[in-house]
């Protein structure tokens, strides 16, 4: 057995025979962890409607993961293709991606997210992949469990399960089963080599600041004196650690929050565009369109056309 370091966590690789795979050892704190927000979004049983079965989707939205019951999936992104037969899943990146299915595909459908508050994604590289269900069986036997869960309470169209209404003991029941298929699922992603996302940073002032820009309101300016409420540390000198950290700068951070909060809104809710332009601090809808166009290329009603085109998929 080899002990070797991996970006920045404590790995383990392993070579019984001639397989080899690694098994990270990845650890935060208890205090680190609670900002991030995983959520099941759905679960879905059944044959691929017509809309989902050859799509452009947008990016921004949340993962998916796949069991093919039946048929097979091909899935386009960043210029790569990764196609899921029966008896495989497909857990497929939240980013723009073309998906096609064949036309007698049949699936379980996962709708979820691992998110930190800037709506960066627990696992950011390495997907959209393959896994075959026969490897990874707890992943299928805590789907059905969720399955049996929601029988009765969520309708079997999956176009009606967004509007759908539930208790709040529904409501959290789901996601209770819903965080033993995402434990699992998180596990099946480590040991194909999949890395988190900022897990096992250790400066104490850049965890500060990252709380303090997790809880800041996302209709105020970001006050330029962070970097002193961070352990008496330079504004570029912070800006400079943070970016080396976390891939981005305070600024950058806070901005893709907002993002994020706008896309959730958009993608998942019936608010008004308006009302999440007022939401975000914007005086006006077209500044709010013309800030949300700049990332995404589409405005925020056509974002919102795109999310419900593509219905459950």
């Amino acid at each position: 057995m080899e002990r070797e370091k991996v970006g920045g966590f404590s790995a383990i690789a392993n070579r019984p025979g001639s397989h080899y795979f690694r098994r990270m050892e990845v650890k935060a704190r208890l205090e680190d962890w609670l900002s991030l927000r995983p959520a099941l979004v759905h679960i879905y049983e059944g044959a691929v409607a017509p809309t989902g079965r050859d799509a452009r989707i947008p990016a921004g939205g949340n993962h998916f993961a796949w069991l093919l019951e039946k048929g097979s999936v091909t899935v386009v992104q960043n210029g790569r293709t990764v196609t899921a037969n029966e008896g495989q899943w497909l857990i497929a990146y939240p980013g723009e991606r073309y998906q096609k299915f064949s036309h007698r595909a049949r699936i379980i459908s996962m709708h979820f997210q691992i998110k930190w508050p800037d709506g960066c994604n627990l696992f950011e590289e390495g997907l959209s992949l393959v896994l075959t269900a026969s490897d990874y069986p707890r992943l299928e036997h805590e789907a059905r469990l969720l399955l049996e869960t929601v029988r009765g309470v969520l309708p079997p169209d999956p176009v009606k399960i967004r509007e759908t209404p539930l208790s709040v003991e529904q409501y959290l029941m789901m996601q209770h089963r819903g965080s033993g298929f995402l434990a699992v699922l998180a596990g099946a992603l480590i040991r194909e080599g999949l890395i988190p996302s900022r897990v096992g940073q250790t400066d104490e002032r850049l965890l500060d600041a990252l709380r303090q820009l997790d809880s800041w309101p996302v209709n105020q300016p970001l006050e330029k004196n962070l970097a002193t409420r961070a352990g008496a540390i330079s504004r570029n000198h912070l800006a400079r650690r943070f970016q080396k950290a976390f891939g981005v700068t305070p600024g950058q951070y806070y901005e893709n929050r907002r993002r994020d909060y706008a896309r959730r809104l958009l993608g998942h809710s019936a608010v008004p565009v308006k009302e999440i332009a007022g939401n975000l601090g914007f005086r006006s809808l077209a500044d709010f369109s013309s800030w949300f166009k700049r990332a995404h290329r589409v405005s925020p009603r056509a974002y919102r056309k795109s999310i419900m085109d593509a219905g459950y998929l």
